[in-house]
This record gives C-alpha cells, structure tokens and sequence, in this order.
C-alpha cells in the first residue's frame, strides 16, 4: 500500500544500495548484493504532487473495489460450510463509505498529504548515518501510550506535572542523542546539568572549560509567543499600539509610583494639590447649591411607598406598632 503511494527517486535507490552495502560489507559474503524490496525499504521515498498522488490513490481505489466486486461473487456462491473462513470486504458496501473516499480526496487535491517542495523530510544523523523521517505523529502517538499509564486516575496536579516533565524530558533526550547526534552527557535532568555549569563558572571556569559546554538550556519564548489564559492574552493591536513610533506618543513620560506601591502616569509638570483648599472648595459649592425642601420631601414620600406595600381598607396591617402608655 504505501509502495503504491510513496515515490522513490532513481539516484536515491542507487545511494540506498550503497549504504547497504557499506553497512553489511563484513557481515555478508564478497558477491551478496541487497534485494530490490530491501533497497525500497531503505531508501527516503517522497509523497508526490496533488495531481501524481491522486492518480495513484484513485488506482488503489479502484483495484480495492474490484476485489470487493470478487469477494461478493465469492461470498454468493459460498455454501453452509465453513462460514467462518468467508472472506471479508476492503470497503464496506455502504454510501458513507463513498462519502468518506470523496471527502479524504479532496485533500489530496489540495495538497495536504504531498511533500512540501524544496524541503527534505528525512534528517541524517551526522555520527551514525542513519535517517529519520520528520513525516507523520507515530512517534509522538508512541510516547503518548504510556502516559496514561503511568499517572492513573488519582494523582495530584504537582506529581503529574513532575512525572510528565521528567517523562518527556527523558524522550526528548533519547531523541536528541539517537536522531541529531548530540553528546550524551550521562543524564536527562537538564536543570542538574546546568546547575554543574553555574557553580563551576562560579568557580572561575571560562565557557570553552565547562563540564558540560554545549548544554543547551530551555528558555522561554518571547511575549507574543506564549500561552495566555483570559484576561491574560495580549492582543496584537495593542501590542502594535504600544510599540509603532506613531501610535505610542511622547515615550519620554515615565510612570511614577505612590506610597503604595502603584504605578500611575503623573505628568511631571503638575504640582500638588492643596487639601485644605480643595476642601474649602467643596463647601463653598455645597452652600451655593442647597437642595429645595419641597424636592427633599418628595424624594422622602416616593422612597417610603416603594419599600412600604399600599395597604387597601379591607386588609389587616401585620405591622407591630408599640402600645401606647395608656394601654
């Protein structure tokens, strides 16, 4: 199936058969030559354009119904014995079936399972020579098996972030050394590592003399780059408000801090505010602008009927009222 789809280049399947007979030149005898199945299987093969691809799936599609078509005569003419031996269908004989082939062709129309064009998807390991694939999720499905496994249905939120960071920081190690041929440096704890290397540059070690000097150390990525959560997200307008020349204004402004501790802009050339004068200011307004007694009493009446319910004259008030010293 995948030889059916996969295109192998003609100078790619002459460098295959070198390697292999560089790799198993001691092991094999003087005249052994590698088998044509062998050299596809270690060659790089390639997805082919939109057009090339559709033309091998839809050739796939129909030799796959057409042995459907024989499995049904097959099965009409099969007797009462051995039902169990019956064969069995490539495609299901339904319309959703047909549905679904027309629905995953148009994205090999778009070009959505082909190669991109002038970029290599296969990487050389510089110290082993072996190549690897960066086509494809089998293997981030792979690592992904056992997580589940290994953090269960009761575990803390704290011991399921430390397993997990330790679980992929071990994989990605594995794969850092196995596919790029990097040094291995005995171990995957990268802040342990690191902090190896702060205390000897403490100690007065250049960075050429480190313990471990190619130690690449995870940094964070810029601002825009990562996870916000809510209120948290910066939005790319205001970010480009913030930093265009022509949207920010005067820059030279800084932002002053209060007793308190909060950041608030103050413009440099305001002065202080007298409280004793603003405060006399406030009672001069008071007094130049006194309610009308008519519109407080108002206010009072049409506050009163909106909490006290109106009580019509064949009702009984439930409300308590003292009794009087005569009582």
């Amino acid at each position: 199936m995948s030889q059916a789809l996969f295109v192998t280049p003609a100078n790619e399947i002459s460098a295959a058969k070198d390697r292999l007979m560089k790799k198993f030149r001691k092991k094999k005898p003087d005249n052994w030559e590698p088998t044509f199945w062998q050299i596809l299987k270690e060659a790089n093969s390639t997805m082919p354009s939109p057009d090339i691809l559709q033309r091998r799936v839809n050739a796939c599609i129909r030799y796959f119904k057409f042995q459907d078509a024989e499995t049904d005569m097959t099965i009409a003419t099969w007797g009462d014995d051995n039902r169990c031996d019956m064969p069995l269908r490539f495609f299901k004989n339904s319309r959703e079936t047909e549905n679904i082939i027309r629905e995953q062709l148009k994205h090999v129309q778009k070009g959505c399972l082909s190669d991109p064009t002038g970029v290599s998807l296969h990487h050389q390991n510089p110290k082993t020579g072996q190549f690897f694939c960066r086509r494809g999720t089998s293997s981030i499905e792979s690592d992904h098996r056992g997580l589940d496994e290994m953090t269960g249905t009761h575990i803390g939120v704290g011991l399921c972030d430390r397993k997990c960071s330790t679980y992929f920081e071990l994989l990605n190690e594995k794969k850092r050394i196995n596919r790029l041929g990097e040094t291995d440096y005995g171990s995957h704890r990268t802040e342990a590592l690191a902090l190896i290397n702060s205390l000897a540059s403490t100690a007065g070690f250049s960075d050429d003399k480190l313990p471990f000097p190619g130690l690449a150390v995870p940094s964070l990525p810029s601002m825009p780059l990562r996870e916000h959560f809510g209120f948290n997200i910066a939005h790319p307008v205001v970010s480009e408000s913030m930093t265009h020349p022509a949207l920010a204004g005067n820059n030279n402004t800084a932002a002053d801090s209060d007793n308190n501790g909060n950041d608030d802009d103050v413009d440099p050339q305001e002065e202080a505010i007298n409280l004793t004068e603003f405060v006399e200011d406030l009672q001069a307004e008071a007094e130049e602008q006194p309610p009308p007694e008519e519109e407080q009493a108002d206010a009072v009446d049409v506050a009163v009927s909106r909490i006290v319910p109106n009580i019509e004259s064949n009702e009984t008030c439930l409300l308590y009222t003292s009794p009087s010293p005569r009582d």
